[in-house]
């Protein structure tokens, strides 16, 4: 990202630099720039740089559209998009492709845009490439197309692409993260040479769908054919030990991370490190992991206080807001989150003010895991007040800040109020969780009500669940009722 931002920089001095000495800037040097402005999804850079291809007499460069249409649907652009794809030759799969890969990259779950864009291609006859369905399967993936993907599969099968490489592994990863892991090995197990590349996207797939023993067996299997480990598994491996509490196999680890010397001065493996140790309540190996990296940064400070949180030091995880800034690192929103709910604990109602105007000031209160955190914070501090203003002026709300209000309500006394929100979450476009869930039935028991959702939300009960139904169902007189609650929850 820094990168990124620096390629702009250099990229407006040198420009005006070039400008002054009649030197003209060519298309490879504005395509570099497009690029960085992709990454960074920098759209008002982007509208500058094409304002400069404007100026330059490039507009009509057809490769330099193909990019600007890439950079337009990446930011979010997607009617400056469109005016610039229908100047281009539709029957070129490539500008196509950047209208494809845009969508993707734009992480706004829009898969009925790609869908819709690779209908439209298949209608007019563009002869779509691996770079092509590479997209429109990583789309399926994102949005859990299961059905989709399959026909896209046979549709491969039939066009004698499916041996290809990418699109192998593209499949997995779709396969994993529509829960389909039988088809996923299947997959697997046809591709004759497997690099590093496939191996991740299995381990991937299995950390995904929580299946942390054949994450381990795979790691086994794949050493044994004699591919090396690399940073990236190295990241999707080491959160796996803590979840299967197998301290001794993560020191295992750390000492091939140690070993192998490039490996030890990677931030994400080092915080990886220093996140499994704490969650395994080795804080000594922890802080000899964090004090030991040279190259530590905002992530292994913010990993470090979520241990200290997560082992009950929560005075050192407040106070390390305050060293990691004499360090001159500025926390970020996962700090944030990490550290306010350290502050609702300790019921440190001044250092949360302080972190909260911290918030105003960087404009991190659009993000609603800090917005959500506050509202807590401030409802187990006795200020409800500010709990109830922050949930109102949200713009944007999702499960987690609607159950934080519910909880505030709860934490307070006000059940009435509570079940208002309840109501008006339904009503809403979010579904509650398993924890939205658990919410509810206890303010219905404290109530006295039934409340009968459950099913119309498509939610896994737990015997909490159940607990709270059989009470509630017992104080109602239904006591037929309640026992064949408790008989379905003894089958957990």
């Amino acid at each position: 990202m820094e990168n990124s931002v620096s390629s702009l920089s250099t990229f407006h001095t040198q420009h005006f630099s070039m400008d002054q000495r009649g030197i003209p800037v060519d298309a490879t040097t504005f395509s570099s720039v497009i690029a960085a402005c992709i990454r960074t999804k920098s759209l008002p850079q982007g509208k500058e740089v094409h304002t400069h291809i404007r100026i330059n007499g490039l507009e009509n460069n057809a490769f330099l559209r193909t990019k600007l249409v890439h950079m337009y649907t990446a930011c979010g652009s997607l009617e400056d998009a469109q005016k610039l794809f229908d100047g281009l030759p539709c029957e070129s799969v490539y500008p196509w492709n950047a209208l494809l890969r845009g969508t993707v990259v734009s992480g706004k779950r829009r898969y009925i845009d790609v869908l819709k864009t690779y209908t439209e291609m298949r209608a007019l006859g563009v002869e779509l490439n691996v770079y092509s369905f590479s997209n429109v399967i990583k789309s399926f993936a994102g949005a859990t197309a299961f059905l989709q993907g399959l026909k896209t599969h046979g549709l491969l099968i039939k066009n004698g692409l499916v041996d290809n490489y990418i699109l192998r592994t593209s499949f997995i990863d779709k396969y994993f993260k529509c829960g389909k892991v039988m088809l996923a090995c299947r997959v697997f197990e046809e591709i004759p040479e497997r690099d590093i590349v496939v191996w991740g996207a299995m381990l991937a797939g299995f950390a995904h769908n929580r299946l942390q023993r054949e994450v381990l067996e795979y790691v086994r299997w794949m050493v044994e054919e004699g591919v090396k480990l690399s940073s990236v598994v190295m990241t999707i491996v080491i959160p796996v030990i803590w979840e299967v509490c197998l301290r001794r196999l993560g020191q295992e680890f750390h000492a091939y991370v140690v070993k192998t010397k490039s490996y030890s001065k990677l931030v994400p493996v080092q915080s990886a490190l220093i996140d499994m140790y704490c969650k395994c309540g080795d804080m000594i190996s922890a802080r000899q992991v964090f004090y030991g990296s040279k190259e530590r940064n905002v992530v292994c400070w913010t990993a470090l206080m979520a241990g200290y949180a997560v082992n009950g030091k929560l005075k050192q995880a407040l106070r390390s807001t305050i060293w990691m800034q004499q360090e001159g690192f500025r926390p970020d929103v996962v700090t944030l989150a990490t550290v306010l709910p350290v502050c609702a604990q300790l019921r440190a109602l001044e250092q949360a003010k302080q972190i909260h105007a911290y918030a105003l000031k960087h404009w991190f209160l659009p993000s609603v895991s800090v917005t959500s955190s506050l509202m807590t914070m401030y409802s187990k501090c006795g200020v409800f007040e500010y709990s109830r203003r922050l949930f109102d002026n949200m713009e944007q709300r999702n499960v987690i800040s609607w159950t934080a209000m519910i909880d505030s309500y709860i934490e307070n006394g006000y059940l009435c109020e509570a079940l208002g929100v309840i109501r008006s979450m339904q009503l809403s476009k979010h579904r509650p969780d398993s924890v939205g869930i658990r919410r509810m039935l206890s303010v219905c028991g404290e109530l006295n009500l039934i409340f009968n959702s459950m099913p119309r939300n498509k939610i896994e009960a737990s015997k909490e669940h159940f607990a709270i139904m059989v009470r509630l169902l017992t104080c109602n007189g239904q006591l037929e009722k309640a026992q064949r609650f408790e008989q379905m929850g003894s089958f957990l």
